[in-house]
């Protein structure tokens, strides 16, 4: 498969409909790893710890925009019959931690549980 930089798609989704076209599908199956979105905008994602978050944001390679990933995706549809969509990489850290903590709360959680979970599982 043909590599589609996050410029290569900035403006336009020709670099992948053109692929596409090259490969002369019957059906197309996308896998969309949510990290290609840029962590400034999508933050559900396992490379956003909390305790690494600035580090990541500062190093992680450029991404794309949500609108931009939308464009893609629905260019892809015109073009070609779309028949599976697979969404993966998505980690929603509030709600992670926000069930951590609710565990260990009186009235809803097990304040006397023994093997309490971290509030955040890398620390």
């Amino acid at each position: 498969m043909d590599i589609a930089t996050p410029d290569d798609i900035e403006e336009d989704s020709s670099k992948v409909l053109q692929w596409l076209d090259s490969c002369k599908p019957s059906k197309v199956i996308v896998h969309f790893d949510l990290d290609v979105l840029d962590l400034k905008e999508f933050r559900s994602l396992l490379i956003a710890n909390p305790d690494t978050y600035d580090k990541m944001v500062s190093e992680a390679p450029k991404a794309s925009s949500i609108e931009t990933i939308i464009r893609v995706l629905q260019d892809v549809a015109k073009a070609h019959d779309v028949v599976g969509l697979g969404i993966t990489e998505h980690f929603p850290w509030d709600a992670y931690n926000l069930q951590n903590m609710l565990q260990r709360l009186p009235l809803i959680g097990d304040i006397n549980k023994e093997n309490k979970p971290p509030v955040n599982w890398f620390l």
